[in-house]
């Protein structure tokens, strides 16, 4: 056997290439073959195993016998080699890919000689791998020898992905406007005396007064959102989303099944917009409804916030204005 490691993101790869005694060679000779409980013992259950070859066995159209080492879609009729290898499939928790998928017989066969077709190369995973092979078939008009034919496997390598985070830009305070306002009109009138009256002075006015309120009332820090408050999920919510959590990471570390995480997810979902509906119902989810509606209503608006302050004679009146986005 040709045992090569392929570094990916996610981890390393073993990719093993294998060749099988023929009928009728020696016992022992089988025996050591077939003893792959050692090979893939070694190797750590963080990293992806995939073997590939020619194991000279037929597995048979259907074992149910096996059902989680032969995925009943073979060809054929079994062989004493196929039982045998069936039973090391089972000790080590291999599944063979080829037979887990509905293919015409073309795309099934993979030894053609003499009128005889077989299946008797495959390609074998984890069984915990099993959910991130998407598809399995021989190419017909792909030789490899004369005789054999071209194996081939689609399977999915997960990346991590990360979640980007939205930043607000910083803006100025203005809501403490009205608690500043001496000392912004102040300010205001110092800056003013120093600049030199130019054809641009309303431009230059409004960059003063925007300085001006920046000094006196702060800026904001900017970068993350706040987080918006959450429901109060009850206990049978609480254990549902848990679950759903739990599939999801199994799925991402290749020792779960994709179908598992999507029921689980159906079910949190619902169990959710259960305990909405009954939080709708009090006082608290009322108001937690006008406040969806009005963000969602200003959301789609640019609003233009002008905010005055008068001395204390109330002659003198400073207008800020600030743009945001929501």
């Amino acid at each position: 056997s040709i045992n090569v490691q392929v570094a990916f993101e996610r981890g390393l790869w073993n990719i093993i290439s294998v060749y099988a005694p023929q009928v009728g060679r020696p016992q022992e000779e089988k025996d050591s073959f077939l003893n792959l409980e050692d090979v893939v013992s070694r190797i750590p259950g963080s990293e992806m195993v995939v073997i590939g070859g020619d194991f000279n066995a037929h597995l048979g159209k259907k074992c149910p016998d096996y059902p989680e080492e032969h995925g009943q879609r073979g060809i054929g009729k079994r062989n004493e080699e196929g039982g045998r290898l069936l039973e090391t499939l089972q000790a080590v928790e291999l599944f063979a890919v080829n037979t887990g998928f509905t293919k015409n017989y073309e795309q099934k066969v993979t030894y053609r000689s003499g009128g005889h077709d077989t299946q008797i190369d495959y390609i074998l995973v984890r069984r915990t791998d099993r959910a991130k092979v998407q598809d399995a078939k021989i190419l017909p008009y792909e030789a490899v020898t004369r005789q054999h034919r071209l194996l081939v496997m689609d399977i999915t390598i997960l990346k991590e992905q990360r979640i980007k985070q939205r930043k607000h830009p910083a803006r100025t305070k203005v809501w403490k406007l009205r608690e500043n306002k001496v000392d912004l009109n102040r300010l205001v009138r110092e800056m003013k005396n120093n600049k030199e009256e130019t054809e641009e002075e309303w431009t230059e006015m409004s960059h003063i007064q925007e300085e001006a309120a920046t000094r006196v009332c702060g800026k904001t820090r900017g970068g993350r959102p706040r987080e918006n408050e959450e429901w109060r999920w009850d206990v049978e919510v609480q254990e549902t989303l848990k679950e759903k959590k739990k599939a999801y990471k199994a799925l991402k570390d290749g020792t779960g099944e994709l179908q598992e995480y999507k029921r689980l997810k159906k079910v949190a979902k619902r169990s959710v917009a259960r305990a909405k509906n009954e939080k709708l119902e009090t006082k608290e989810g009322e108001d937690q409804i006008y406040k969806i509606a009005k963000y969602r209503e200003t959301e789609k608006k640019i609003l233009s916030r002008s905010n005055q302050v008068t001395d204390t004679d109330d002659k003198s009146i400073t207008t800020i204005t600030n743009n945001s986005k929501h």
